[in-house]
């Protein structure tokens, strides 16, 4: 009785090998198929924007700095009590 306990949990215990196997392998090969299937929606060319120039009032920051500076001198004398 012993031998047959022994055998039968050897069964079960390929059963359940094999089957987490052939498991495994059907989700390698759905992923192998997945990515070749994004594969044809990646290859798309990226429309980019074309590149911006600067604008102008970017090259002029040295009178936008001292006119923030300015209010928030101010802001701070209005501010003290």
């Amino acid at each position: 009785m012993q031998v047959n306990l022994v055998a039968e949990g050897f069964r079960f215990m390929i059963l359940g090998m094999s089957s987490v196997f052939l498991f495994l392998m059907l989700m390698v090969l759905v992923l192998k198929i997945q990515a070749k299937i994004f594969e044809r929606f990646a290859s798309m060319p990226d429309v980019l924007p074309p590149p911006s120039k600067p604008n102008q009032t970017s090259i002029n920051n040295n009178e936008l700095v001292a006119v923030i500076g300015a209010a928030i001198n101010q802001y701070k004398k209005n501010t003290r009590r």
